[in-house]
């Protein structure tokens, strides 16, 4: 009974190291790929698409040559394994995290958010801005990475609103001028033209009055004289020279009068003959009308 028990033992023996010894030496079949020189991203791609998985990363911060690749993976390029297994690598280089893009967050998210991704926020610059409201972020340096050394100082921009100023004062002043005046200090114009009792091209008019304070890049609104409105020259021939002179001047217009005596009795009335310039003629306010008139 022994010797038979001592038979089956030996037999179970062998079976047993036979099959430690193929499950030791079962490498699979499936060559690694050599992902030497990648990115972390392109290296993981590249897994992927071979059939393993990205494993453990790590980083070796006084690596030489190009930073940010892959520089040792184990299991080796060409290695054979199974399919599906992980591969480690080292990448040049510090431990690098993925920048946020906090742009248009509030300033105490940006910071939870920088934070939460492993770095800090460094250096607060309040600037103005025109699109961001008050206390939101408009800019971050560095803006363009994708990945950062973890712990890197992030510089954040807290916007101040858009930038303003007070109104300058242009009134009387020639309108190139008050055009240059006010472009100077970052407002736009916009010329509008009236008649006025002010010589033409004097600014007689602006909105939003001086010293408003207003959004730099805003539009000043100019109103400049086109001088004196023309008036129409009222028609006085056959009337006294009283009468034409008092609606001459209610006109708007002085009065130059020539008066042609061809009676001898005196006492008659004086009215007026031909005027210049003539009846319904549109001329400048204050222009002279000569009168020639005759006694009756």
């Amino acid at each position: 009974m022994s010797r038979r028990f001592g038979c089956l033992g030996t037999v179970a023996l062998i079976l047993l190291m036979m099959f430690v010894g193929c499950t030791v030496t079962a490498k699979g079949d499936t060559p690694v790929p050599d992902v030497s020189g990648y990115s972390r991203e392109q290296a993981e791609i590249v897994l992927r698409d071979a059939g393993f998985r990205l494993g453990d990363v790590d980083f070796d911060e006084n690596a030489k040559g190009s930073q940010g690749v892959v520089i040792q993976q184990k299991p080796r390029a060409e290695d054979l394994t199974v399919a599906g297994a992980r591969v480690h690598i080292v990448i040049s280089g510090p431990d690098l995290v993925m920048l946020p893009y906090v742009i248009g967050e509030d300033e105490d998210a940006a910071r939870r958010a920088l934070q939460d991704a492993g770095l800090r926020s460094g250096r607060v610059r309040r600037v103005f801005d025109d699109r961001m409201d008050v206390g939101e972020i408009c800019g971050q340096d560095p803006s363009d990475d994708f990945w950062v050394p973890r712990g890197t100082k992030i510089t954040l921009l807290v916007s101040k609103g858009p930038e303003s100023a007070p109104v300058p004062p242009v009134l009387g002043m020639w309108d190139t001028d008050a055009k240059q005046f006010v472009y100077d200090i970052g407002f736009r114009t916009s010329i509008s033209k009236e008649y006025d009792r002010y010589q033409e091209g004097l600014v007689i008019d602006q909105e939003p009055s001086p010293g408003t304070d207003t959004k730099l890049g805003e539009t000043v609104d100019l109103t400049v004289s086109k001088g004196a409105a023309p008036i129409d020259v009222p028609d006085v021939r056959g009337m006294e020279v009283g009468i034409a002179n008092s609606l001459l001047r209610r006109a708007g217009l002085s009065v130059r009068e020539e008066i042609v005596r061809i009676a001898e009795d005196r006492g008659g009335e004086t009215l007026v003959e031909r005027q210049f310039p003539h009846a319904g003629a549109k001329v400048p306010e204050g222009s002279g009308v000569t009168l020639v008139a005759y006694e009756r």
